[in-house]
């Protein structure tokens, strides 16, 4: 099973600046004293050489951070709109104490409340009173399995989820 802790791209990376690192380091002083034969001009050079490393890593690292972010951004714009644009009422709640968390713009049609109502609300104060303790039950049963999910894999058989540790939201890593 792989290591969720450690992204594969992340470690890419990793090694890639770890290998031109010490190429550079290794490579750049025998070039350096074979041009620079003065003792504190080769003192100079080394401190410049060092500096443009460090300013050439900045921007490389920079850049790698700005294109995941933007990516990242990217992905949530996308699956936003993808629940927004929904045409089915969709929301999300907390499981411990039914309080809506976010509600796409079909919810607010059908139910007739305004997002900020729905904000306010838990999912029983749109149940009828007969229903509350069916609701109350599926709570309890989600509270429940909040510790993990059987599931099975097509290649892998059984398999326990356990709940991400991302609160309060109710989100499960697969």
């Amino acid at each position: 099973m792989r290591n969720r802790l450690i992204s594969q791209p992340a470690l890419q990376v990793a090694t890639i600046y770890l290998v031109v690192s010490l190429l550079w380091i290794l490579f750049s002083d025998r070039l350096l004293e074979q041009v620079v034969t003065d003792a504190d001009a080769f003192a100079q050079l080394q401190t410049v050489k060092g500096m443009s490393f460090v300013l050439f890593t900045a921007l490389v690292i920079f850049g790698l951070v700005n294109h995941a972010l933007t990516r990242q951004a990217s992905l949530q714009a996308r699956y936003r709109h993808l629940f927004e644009a929904n045409p089915h009422p969709m929301w999300i709640f907390e499981v411990g104490n039914l309080r809506f968390l976010e509600v796409n713009d079909a919810a607010v049609q059908k139910y007739g409340y305004s997002r900020a109502e729905f904000l306010r609300m838990t999912l029983r104060d749109i149940r009828p009173e007969e229903e509350i303790p069916r609701l109350e039950a599926l709570q309890a049963s989600l509270t429940d399995q909040a510790s993990g999910l059987r599931l099975y894999r097509a290649s892998a058989g059984e398999h326990w989820t356990h709940r991400k540790k991302m609160a309060p939201a109710f989100r499960w890593r697969l």
